[in-house]
Formats: C-alpha cells, structure tokens, sequence
C-alpha cells in the first residue's frame, strides 16, 4: 500500500514539475534567438536613420546633426559653433557623459575624448558635419 502512494506521489510530482517547465520557463537558447533579434532589430532601425538623414549638402541647409543621447538631432550651423557648445545646443540629455565623441566630417572620422572637452579643448565644427556621442 505505501508502494502505491509513493509511485502516486512520484508520478504527481513529474507531472507538477513538468507543466511548471512547459508553462512559462524559456531556454537559454530561445533566450539568446530573442536577444539576438532584438540587437537585428536595433541595428537595421539605426542603419535606416542613419541612410535617410540627408547631408546638410544635398539638403542645401546648414547643419549640424547628431546621433546619441541629444534632444535634437540636428541643429543650425553658424560662423563660431564649437563642439561643445554644439552638444550643450543639441541638448545632450544622458545623466552620464559620453566616454567618446565622433565629428564625422566628409569621409574623416575624428575621436574627442569627452575628457579633453571637459578639460577646456575645443574646436570648431563645420556645416555638415555629425557628431556622434557614445557611453
């Protein structure tokens, strides 16, 4: 008799156990399939930005543009804009600053270090230029 309310006690269990495992746990596999549909997901949205932004030359304006924690994605160029008031304008709105700083100027790529900025070097940005803030 105690036989019988063991395997009854045995066979309870594996179905409990089994309909917890099937109700809502995932596995790490279906987990990194999402995580790494998700970064696709990511890095197509951020490459059609990046593709129907116009330059500020085919545009004909004077620009400014921007990609990173900033409210404004493009601001007006003027005679004198540095790039750190070029970032206080476009509203860099992260509560950390960025670690690195990219003028993309042409077919130039140029890297600030954020901390020479903060140390009081500056220089001028250009029309058309974009600047990229990373963390």
């Amino acid at each position: 008799m105690f036989h019988k309310i063991g395997m009854r006690l045995r066979f309870l269990t594996l179905i409990a156990i089994s309909v917890l495992l099937l109700s809502g746990c995932t596995t790490k596999k279906a987990s990194e399939r999402k995580q790494r549909a998700a970064y696709a997901a990511g890095r197509q949205h951020a490459t059609l930005e990046a593709t129907e932004r116009p330059s500020a030359i085919e545009s004909g304006e004077s620009v400014v543009t921007f990609s990173g924690a900033v409210d404004h994605k493009s601001i007006p160029w003027r005679e004198g804009l540095s790039l750190a008031n070029a970032i206080v304008e476009a509203g860099h709105n992260s509560r950390r600053n960025p670690r690195k700083i990219f003028v993309h100027r042409r077919e130039l790529v140029f890297e600030v270090p954020a901390w020479r900025l903060l140390q009081g070097d500056d220089f001028l940005v250009e029309a058309g230029d974009h600047i990229e803030l990373r963390r």
